[in-house]
């Protein structure tokens, strides 16, 4: 008579066996839906976790895919492997803090592996645990200078601390392991845009001509060209070369499921403003029992907001936490709190379930801010996104300073069109997506400007480029922030910079990007509404 454990063994053989027989005849959401179901009313197995985590990842279900890689690990926690697979996956869609500690644990593991190294430093920088990054290069440089995976790490690190002929160098390397490294020429282009002859553009150019170029590198190859040519003042074929790049970035995008929806666009501006009305902010909670002020620097990517927190942060009483992801956390929790509490409409403050609710948010952020070690008088958090959860925001830190960017809209639209983002929104590969996004951006921020009190503080990019000490004396008057002749020379402050305003932020403040836009109007209709 056979036992409960060979039962139960036969049992999960079974499930196992019929699940890859579904896969193999292209069933393989029925198969993954039979092993989540099994594993949900049975102890888990080794194997049908993983299985379900092949699955879910060739669904496009990376999510799930992390989920499934989560508890194997629970019953294989000394698998190096797995540490690595659930880094990428976790990268892969931009859950950097989690992608970090997943190759941490992978190169305590396995501390030979080249991959985990490069994953561990390439999530250092992008969740901008940029100090941790050095032991990572240190390892790289040692152990993998013949990769070009780990040589375009390096650039990478080396160009986010201002290091650009290192970078230059590094890339330059990995073009010469990797000739076709479409990553490596996009980086090499960006810094130093070539001229259309050097025999570097041509290279770009067959990849870009090869039906057989993979998305990702037809993404990565189109935005150099359109760098090229547009330093090369050859407008029309930047701008066909700028299509290619963000039509291919769509299809990206959509195999990972992520598209760009104008009716949920709306749907999420008009429920946010209902859950804020005015009244929502007529009994703030406490304000933080110590010193510490955090500054929310906001507004649509790619408007200022790298340059006013260069600004900000060159002030000695200010630290500058980068593009902090923490309110997308805090708001989830919040929002998943009043639902379990019952609590529905808008959000009234007076209720004191509300109150605990915004306290226990407000927790959130500070823990993740002291994890990083940021503690000053004022914190900044640059995370142009932040602009969707101001009513949050000013709940959980009632004397905050929040400073809106604002540029115009076309200048704003084409610098996103033409930047060539990794994981991002998708509304930036599309002219119309871009200029519907915007209008919604706008409608937001003008609720937001109407209740929240104290209003943010506006700050116009071209007023501050083209008046630059003025502006900035303005804005650290508004800011309770004495004068110091610092911030009118931020670009001589040395700190890390991972957007995509890397380099402009290093430079002095410059007023030619005010126009770039300009040669290519005729061209951009969707957005030419919006000026």
């Amino acid at each position: 008579m056979k036992g409960p454990a060979a039962s139960e063994s036969a049992e999960t053989s079974a499930v196992l066996l019929r699940a890859e027989e579904l896969r193999r005849s292209g069933h393989s959401r029925e198969a993954a839906r039979l092993l989540a179901d099994f594993l949900g009313s049975h102890e888990p197995s080794s194997d049908m976790l993983l299985l379900l985590a092949d699955i879910r990842g060739s669904l496009g279900d990376k999510k799930g895919e992390a989920a499934a890689l989560r508890e194997l690990l629970t019953l294989r926690p000394l698998d190096a492997g797995l540490w690595g697979r659930l880094g990428f996956v976790q990268a892969t869609i931009g859950r950097w803090d989690d992608a970090w500690r997943a190759y941490r644990q992978a190169t305590e593991l396995s501390p030979g592996d080249c991959s985990h190294w490069e994953g561990l430093a390439s999530s250092a920088l992008a969740s901008q645990r940029f100090d941790a990054a050095s032991q990572p290069l240190a390892q790289i440089l040692a152990r993998c200078s013949g990769r070009a995976s780990s040589q375009l790490v390096a650039g990478h690190i080396h160009k986010v601390s201002g290091d650009l002929d290192k970078a230059i160098a590094a890339y330059g390397r990995a073009l010469a392991i990797a000739p076709d490294s479409s990553e490596a020429l996009y980086n090499c282009f960006e810094l130093s845009p070539p001229a259309p002859e050097d025999p570097a553009v041509r290279r770009a150019a067959r990849l870009n001509a090869d039906s057989s170029t993979a998305d990702v590198d037809r993404v990565n190859v189109g935005f150099a060209l359109g760098r090229v040519y547009e330093a090369a003042r050859r407008y029309h074929e930047a701008f066909e070369h700028y299509q290619i790049a963000n039509a291919a970035a769509a299809r990206v995008m959509l195999s990972r499921g992520v598209v760009y929806s104008p009716e949920a666009t709306e749907e999420w501006v008009t429920n946010t403003i209902a859950r804020y009305p005015l009244d929502s902010f007529s009994q703030p909670i406490e304000p933080l029992p110590f010193d510490l002020r955090m500054i929310f620097v906001v507004g649509m990517p790619r408007s200022g907001t790298t340059l006013v927190e260069q600004v900000l942060s060159a002030h000695p009483m200010v630290r500058s936490g980068g593009e902090l992801t923490f309110t997308i956390d805090c708001d989830a929790a919040y929002l998943r709190q009043r639902e379990q509490l019952g609590i529905e409409g808008p959000i009234d403050p007076k209720d004191d379930r509300e109150r605990k609710a915004l306290v226990k948010a407000r927790e959130i952020y500070l823990d993740k801010l002291f994890e990083r070690g940021l503690d000053s008088d004022y914190v900044c958090d640059k995370l142009p996104g932040n602009f969707a959860r101001l009513g949050l925001i000013r709940l959980m830190f009632p004397d905050a300073l929040i400073v809106h960017c604002k540029r115009h809209p076309m200048a704003t639209c084409w610098s996103l069109f033409t930047a060539n983002f990794a994981v991002h929104d998708p509304y930036y590969n599309s002219l119309d997506h871009l200029a519907h996004y915007y209008r919604c951006y706008q409608r937001l921020m003008s609720h937001w400007l109407a209740v929240l009190k104290p209003r943010p503080i506006e700050l116009v990019y071209e007023d501050l480029v083209q008046s630059p000490e003025m502006h900035i004396r303005g804005l650290l008057q508004e800011s309770g922030l004495p004068w110091d002749d610092r911030c009118l020379a931020s670009h001589e402050h040395q700190r890390p910079i991972a957007t995509a305003s890397h380099r402009q932020a290093r430079m002095r403040i410059y007023t030619t990007s005010i126009e770039r836009w300009q040669p290519f109007e005729a061209k951009l209709g969707p957005i030419a509404s919006l000026a």
